[in-house]
C-alpha cells in the first residue's frame, strides 16, 4: 500500500512539474486514499487544490494534515495564508485538532488563524446555537445557561479554549458573550461552583484571553463594587489558599495582577496559588513580565526624547507597549529575497550576499525586527531603537525566545540619530521606519534625519500613515463622546463602548480592524497623544527633494491587480502620480499605512 501510494505521489509530483495540475490533483488524490495517514500527500493535494482554485477542500486536507503532524510548519502557513486571503463558508469541514495544532505555531499570524477557528466555530453547535440564544434572548440569558448551574460543552471545547488562551477574539457578538459570561461569573455563579474543574480551566482561559486584549472590554458600576468590595487576601493567595485563588481568577478578568494586588508579586512567590491551573497560568506570565521588568532596566540609552511631543509619546509607549503579540507571520528568506528582486535591480541587493547592517527605526515590541532578522537572514547585523524601554524590554525577551543573536537594542530618539556619534553616519544599508515618523512633530524632520544614517546605495523601507485613509478616523477626534488622547482606561472603555453599540457605518468599519479589540491597539488607533496623516504627493515631494527612487508599495495583490487594470501601460512600480489618483477613487486602499521601499536615485 505505501509503495502504490508512492507511486502516485511520485506521479503527482511530476504532473505538478509538468504544469498539469488537474493530473497532479488525481494522483495526490489517489495516494492520499492508499495512505490516508501520511501527512505529506495531504500537504501535497493542498497545495495543487489551492493552484486550482479549490479553496475549501485544500482548507480541510492541511487541517488534516496538521492533525497527522502537528509540526508540519508548512501546512500551519499555508493555511494561515489561505485563510487569510479567502473567508471560507461556516461549513466547510475543517479539522478541529488541525486547528489547535495551527495555533500552536508562532511563525505565522495566530490571529489569523483564530478567526478561522471562530467562523469554523460560529458554523456549527453548540456555539452556533448560543450566539443565536444571545441575540434573541440577550446576552445575559444566554450567559447564564452557559454557567451559572452547571457548566456547558461549549466552555469545555478544546478548540474554543484554545482560542481564547492564544489569539484575541475580534468578533462583537462573541465579545458581547464573553463579556456576559464575566458578568454572571463574577456577580451571580456561586464560590462551589467553583470546584468544578471544568468551570476553572475555563475561567482561566477567559483571563488569557483578557491578558490579550488587555481587558478591553467594557465594565459597569456593580462589576466595579463587587470587585472593590472583594479584594484578594495577598498572604491567603500565596499561601495556597482556593478563596483567595477564586478571587484572584474573578480580580484577573477585570485588571492586571498588580493593579489588584497593589504590588508585583513574582514568579517564586507564586509557587503555591491554587487551584492547579490558574498557578500554571500565573507563574509563566509573572516570569515573563520580571523578565522584560530587568532587561528595560539595563537597557542601553542613548539620550532623552527630543522635544515634549517625543516625552509624550514616550510616556504612551511606557504605559501602553504596542503590540504584545505572541506570533508573527514569517517570509522564508528565499522568498523575502524574491520580493527584494521585484523592487530593486540586482547591483542594489548585491551587499545582502556579505555581512551588512539594519537600523530598526522606532521598533516598538520587537515584532518588525524579529520578522526582519529572520528574513534577512544571517548576514544582518540589526540595531533596534525605540523611545520605550518597557516596548523594548518586551521585543528583547521575544528576540531571546526566537533565537535570534544577531540584534542589538538600545532606547533612543530617532529624530536625534544624528547626535549620537560619528559611527551612526552613513552606516547602515537598510534603515525600516514604519509606523513611527507619522507620531513626530515633525515626520519629514525625522526621515530626513534617518537619510544621514543611511550607507551609500542603502534601502529604505517607511511606513507612514495616509491622511486620505484615515480620514474618517480622525473625524473621531471630534465626537462629542471622544475623551481626549491621555484618558485614562476606563475612560478608553467607556469610549470604545459607545462605538461598539451604535450602529452606524463608521462603528461597523471599525468593528474590522483588528486594532479596535485590545486596549493599547485601540489607543493607538484612536487616541494616539501625536498623529499626522501624509499623502501621496508629499511622499513624492519629499523623495524628489531629497534625490530619492520610489522603488513599490508593499501591498496585497488586489491593490496592484487594480493598478494594472487602470493604468495597463505603467510598469513597476507605478508613478506615484497615478497612485495619488487611484487612492483618491479608492479611499481605503492604505487604510494601513503607505508601505514602501525606497533608495537613492
Amino acid at each position: 500500500m505505501m509503495r502504490r501510494a508512492s507511486s502516485w505521489s511520485e506521479r503527482g509530483s511530476a504532473a505538478v512539474n509538468a504544469g498539469d495540475l488537474k493530473v497532479a490533483k488525481e494522483c495526490f488524490l489517489q495516494a492520499v486514499k492508499a495512505e490516508g495517514r501520511n501527512a505529506s500527500h495531504r500537504l501535497h493535494l493542498a497545495i495543487v487544490l489551492e493552484g486550482l482554485g479549490e479553496s475549501e477542500p485544500a482548507a480541510e486536507h492541511l487541517t488534516a494534515a496538521l492533525r497527522i503532524n502537528p509540526k508540519l510548519e508548512d501546512a500551519a502557513r499555508r493555511l494561515c495564508s489561505l485563510v487569510g486571503r479567502h473567508a471560507l463558508p461556516e461549513d466547510v469541514q475543517l479539522d478541529p485538532v488541525g486547528l489547535r495544532a495551527a495555533l500552536r505555531h508562532d511563525r505565522i499570524d495566530r490571529e489569523i488563524v483564530a478567526q478561522a477557528a471562530v467562523r469554523f466555530l460560529s458554523g456549527r453547535a453548540p456555539l452556533r446555537e448560543v450566539l443565536g440564544d444571545g441575540r434573541s434572548a440577550g446576552w445575559l440569558a444566554a450567559a447564564r445557561a452557559l454557567c451559572l448551574d452547571k457548566t456547558a460543552p461549549l466552555l469545555k471545547d478544546d478548540l474554543f479554549l484554545d482560542v481564547l488562551r492564544t489569539s484575541v477574539i475580534a468578533d462583537l457578538d462573541l465579545e458581547r458573550l464573553l463579556t456576559a459570561v464575566r458578568r454572571i461569573l463574577l456577580l451571580e455563579v456561586p464560590a462551589q461552583r467553583f470546584e468544578d474543574r471544568g468551570l476553572v480551566a475555563f475561567v482561566v482561559a477567559l483571563m488569557q484571553q483578557c491578558w490579550a486584549n488587555e481587558h478591553v472590554w467594557g465594565v459597569d458600576a456593580s462589576e466595579t463594587r463587587r470587585l472593590a468590595g472583594e479584594p484578594v487576601d495577598v498572604a491567603a493567595l500565596l499561601g495556597g489558599d482556593v478563596e483567595a485563588g477564586r478571587r484572584l481568577m474573578l480580580h484577573a478578568l477585570y485588571m492586571p495582577i498588580a493593579r489588584m494586588l497593589g504590588r508585583e508579586i513574582t514568579a517564586g512567590e507564586a509557587g503555591k496559588v491554587r487551584p492547579n491551573a490558574l498557578r500554571e497560568a500565573i507563574v509563566p506570565r509573572l516570569a515573563a513580565d520580571e523578565d522584560e521588568r530587568a532587561r528595560s532596566a539595563r537597557m542601553l540609552r542613548l539620550g532623552p526624547p527630543d522635544g515634549e511631543t517625543s516625552r509624550r509619546v514616550a510616556a504612551q509607549y511606557e504605559a501602553n507597549p504596542y503590540p504584545r503579540w505572541t506570533s508573527l507571520s514569517v517570509l522564508r528568506q528565499s522568498d523575502f529575497r524574491r520580493l527584494l528582486d521585484g523592487m530593486f535591480p540586482p547591483a542594489r541587493l548585491a551587499f545582502l550576499d556579505h555581512p551588512f547592517e539594519v537600523l530598526i527605526a522606532g521598533c516598538g515590541t520587537g515584532m518588525q525586527v524579529v520578522q526582519a532578522a529572520l528574513e534577512y537572514g544571517p548576514n544582518a547585523r540589526l540595531l533596534a531603537m525605540d523611545l520605550s524601554s518597557a516596548a523594548l524590554g518586551y521585543a528583547s525577551r521575544m528576540a531571546e525566545r526566537y533565537g535570534l543573536k544577531n540584534v542589538e537594542f538600545v532606547q533612543g530618539d530617532l529624530q536625534r540619530v544624528d547626535t549620537f556619534g560619528p559611527q551612526f553616519l552613513s552606516r547602515f544599508h537598510v534603515i525600516e521606519c514604519v509606523g513611527v515618523l507619522h507620531h513626530l512633530a515633525e515626520p519629514l524632520r525625522g526621515w530626513r534625519t534617518l537619510l544621514q544614517c543611511l550607507a551609500p546605495g542603502g534601502l529604505m523601507r517607511i511606513g507612514l500613515y495616509s491622511a486620505l485613509g484615515r480620514r474618517n478616523l480622525a473625524e473621531l477626534r471630534k465626537d462629542p463622546a471622544y475623551p481626549g488622547p491621555v484618558c485614562d482606561d476606563d475612560k478608553l472603555r467607556s469610549f470604545r463602548q459607545v462605538l461598539v453599540a451604535r450602529e452606524a457605518e463608521r462603528a461597523s468599519k471599525l468593528s474590522l480592524i483588528a486594532d479596535f479589540y485590545t486596549t493599547s491597539q485601540f489607543r493607538d488607533l484612536l487616541l494616539h497623544v501625536s498623529e499626522h496623516g501624509l499623502s501621496i504627493p508629499e511622499i513624492k515631494s519629499f523623495l524628489d527633494a531629497n534625490k530619492l527612487a520610489f522603488r513599490g508599495f508593499q501591498l496585497g495583490k488586489e491593490p496592484h491587480a487594480l493598478f494594472r487594470q487602470r493604468y495597463p501601460a505603467d510598469d513597476w512600480p507605478g508613478s506615484l502620480d497615478h497612485w495619488a489618483e487611484l487612492e483618491e477613487a479608492f479611499p481605503y486602499l492604505f487604510l494601513g499605512m503607505y508601505v514602501f521601499w525606497c533608495d537613492r536615485a
